[in-house]
């Protein structure tokens, strides 16, 4: 398993990007990330990109496959509802 996480959150071995690992599964799938571009590197080699994120600007919907902006207010897991 690697983690997309901020990089003085976790250890660096476990970290996708420059920095860490270099990853290419079938389905990455990246929530709530920027994309900053060491990032973008350590998982372009996926076969299929998803991003999920609330920014639609974000620089990580660049490389994705398939997007989705959720706008705040417009999800709410514990009530069962996700509008999309």
């Amino acid at each position: 398993m690697f983690l997309a996480l901020p990089q003085d959150f976790f250890v660096v071995t476990l970290q996708v990007g420059q920095s860490g690992k270099v990853v290419s599964p079938k389905l990455y799938i990246a929530v709530a990330l920027s994309g900053t571009m060491s990032h973008i590197t350590g998982c372009l080699g996926s076969k299929v990109i998803v991003v999920i994120n609330k920014d639609k600007e974000a620089n990580i919907f660049s490389v994705a496959h398939f997007g989705i902006v959720i706008l705040p207010g417009q999800m709410n897991i514990g009530k069962q509802q996700i509008l999309l």
